[in-house]
C-alpha cells in the first residue's frame, strides 16, 4: 500500500500569515537612552520610537489585498485581517538601521566598516548599521558585514 506524505498531516482550518515590509528611514524613527528609567545593571533602559508612515500602510493594504486575490483564486474564501494598526515596537526580531553607517558622522554613527566614528576601535556588527530596516532575514548579510569589519580591524592591527 502507497502512503502519501503531506506537509500537513492533520486537515488544517486555520494558518497564519505575516507580510513584512521595509521602513522609510525616518530621522524621528530612533533608539535613545531613556532619561530616568534604568536596567537592572543601572544602565539607561532604551526607548525605542518607530511610527509608521501613509506609505508603509498602503504597501502593507497592498499586500493584504494582493494575499487575498490569491487565496480567493485557489478557491479560498478567507478573512485576513488588517493588524498594522495593532503592531507594536518589539514585534519583530529584524530592526536595523540604528546604528547606521554613513560617510557624514552627523548622518550616520559608524563608517562604511561599521566602526563608529567616534570610537573607531569599536565595530558594530549587527543589523543595527544597516542604512534601512531590512524586511528579509538580514542574517547572511550581518555575517559579511562582520567578516568585512573583522578583516578590516585585523588590516589595521598588523599595520600597526
Amino acid at each position: 500500500m502507497d502512503r502519501v506524505l503531506t506537509f500537513t498531516p492533520i486537515p488544517a482550518r486555520k494558518f497564519g500569515v505575516i507580510v513584512f515590509g521595509s521602513t522609510v528611514p525616518l530621522e524621528s524613527n530612533c533608539a535613545e537612552p531613556h532619561s530616568e528609567l534604568k536596567d537592572d545593571f543601572g544602565f539607561p533602559r532604551v526607548v525605542l520610537r518607530l511610527a509608521y508612515t501613509e506609505e508603509e500602510r498602503r504597501t502593507t493594504q497592498a499586500a493584504r489585498e494582493r494575499l487575498l486575490a490569491i487565496l480567493r483564486a485557489a478557491g479560498i474564501e478567507s478573512d485576513v485581517r488588517w493588524t498594522l494598526p495593532q503592531v507594536t515596537v518589539g514585534t519583530s526580531v529584524h530592526y536595523g538601521g540604528t546604528v547606521r553607517t554613513h560617510s557624514n558622522p552627523k548622518l550616520g554613527m559608524a563608517d562604511s566598516y561599521c566602526r563608529l566614528h567616534n570610537v573607531p576601535n569599536l565595530a558594530v556588527v549587527d543589523a543595527s548599521c544597516f542604512t534601512t530596516a531590512p524586511e528579509k532575514n538580514p542574517t547572511l548579510t550581518v555575517m559579511a558585514l562582520a567578516s568585512r569589519a573583522a578583516d578590516k580591524l585585523a588590516a589595521d592591527l598588523r599595520a600597526g
